[in-house]
């Protein structure tokens, strides 16, 4: 079904101009306050409406904002007319206030989640290592020197962190093209109409740092419990049950 509308507008002159248009489509942006009050019009109708043939403000939508410092370069190189502004700088007073404040919060959440593994990771690995006090003593006395024991337990502990860091990542990644490739549906949020998706982002930096963490943490948990078995006396090492 067809639908038209009247539209009259002020021109900038003054004078009160009109003109019948023909509904093509429906958008929502989620939020009631625009949606209840914008539209959109072909560039020559809107300029016949206004009574002029200028462009006063071009709107440019990026795949990530990461991407505008390029942007403005080549606009300022290409385009020095135009006064490139982000969206960011545009909105500072809502925008970049609720970004500081998410990046914030984020941060506290990402501290203690990073507190859980690392403290998670020591545990584990830790203990593994005070249980086998039995076989550290046989080593012992066998004949291997402290150094010697304490060089093949940190390399035991760096090929399991090694070895459980890249797993995480490996099943992280496959989660992310799975189960979470459509995203999480979120109930509409304060202001908003609609329900929205949250979409995870697999980030090869925060992989690497992830990566790099834990076999950091594996390395330290497992030389110092190394070192702390290490120096016992054999014959204490040997009765440990």
């Amino acid at each position: 079904m067809i639908s038209k509308l009247t539209v009259m507008v002020q021109d900038d002159r003054g004078r009160v101009n009109r003109a019948q248009l023909t509904v093509v489509g429906v958008f929502h942006t989620g939020l009631r306050e625009i949606d209840d009050a914008l539209f959109r019009v072909p560039l020559e109708q809107g300029q016949k409406l206004l009574g002029t043939d200028r462009v006063e403000l071009i709107a440019l939508g990026l795949r990530s904002t990461d991407d505008w410092g390029q942007v403005q370069q080549v606009i300022d190189k290409e385009f020095p007319a135009l006064e490139a502004t982000s969206f960011a700088e545009l909105d500072k007073v809502y925008y970049q206030h609720s970004v500081d404040w998410l990046a914030a919060q984020f941060g506290v959440i990402r501290l203690i989640i990073l507190a859980i593994v690392v403290l998670g990771i020591f545990n584990t690995v830790s203990v593994s290592v005070l249980e086998r006090k039995q076989e550290i003593g046989n080593l012992r006395a066998n004949g291997e020197s402290v150094a010697e024991v304490t060089w093949l337990l940190v390399l035991e502990g760096a090929g399991l962190g090694i070895l459980g860091a890249a797993l995480g990542i490996v099943m992280a990644l496959a989660i992310d093209l799975t189960i979470l490739r459509e995203g999480i549906l979120m109930p509409p949020a304060p202001g908003i109409t609609r329900q929205f998706h949250v979409l995870i982002e697999f980030q090869p930096v925060m992989a690497v740092f992830a990566f790099l963490l834990g076999t950091a943490a594996t390395l330290l948990a497992t030389a110092l419990a190394a070192v702390r078995v290490v120096r016992m006396p054999i014959g204490e090492a040997l009765r440990s049950v």
